[in-house]
């Protein structure tokens, strides 16, 4: 069975494949991307969306407030997913 974590902020789910973690924001809000943009390094810029690599993973960051990170092969816990988006989440809503 899927397991869904709840914070007060936002909820991290798996995705349709192992490879990917999504987390989203529990109440509809606008991230700001420009601050994320001065905290990470920034792969790719859409205007409304973002892509970081941070620590090896892929994160799509989108202005929406949605997160996913995209894993592939490596081992990363949930815990650690859970940081990253606290992280990019702790930035981008001030």
């Amino acid at each position: 069975m899927t397991e869904i974590k709840k914070t007060d902020v936002f909820t991290l789910n798996p995705c349709d494949t192992d490879k990917s973690c999504k987390a989203k924001l529990n109440k509809r809000q606008k991230l700001d991307l420009g601050k994320i943009k001065e905290k990470f390094k920034v792969t790719s810029d859409a205007g409304i969306a973002l892509v970081l690599e941070i620590e090896h993973i892929e994160v799509i960051v989108h202005g929406f407030g949605d997160l996913v990170f995209k894993v592939g092969k490596l081992k990363i816990s949930k815990s650690k997913l859970k940081e990253l988006a606290k992280k990019i989440y702790g930035i981008g809503l001030k």
